[in-house]
């Protein structure tokens, strides 16, 4: 899994808000993923 973040400028303070909204669910999305992930995989290896 990889992240990039491009070089580019937003002027708008309505864009930069919904960009940062998004910024902040994609990081949420992405923990509970990888905490899911963990918590599966060490349930597997438990028993």
């Amino acid at each position: 899994m990889t992240f990039q973040v491009s070089d580019v400028e937003i002027s708008s303070r309505k864009i930069r808000r919904l960009a940062w909204g998004h910024s902040v669910l994609s990081f949420v999305f992405n923990t509970v993923i990888v905490a899911l992930s963990i918590n599966i995989i060490s349930g597997l290896f438990s028993h």
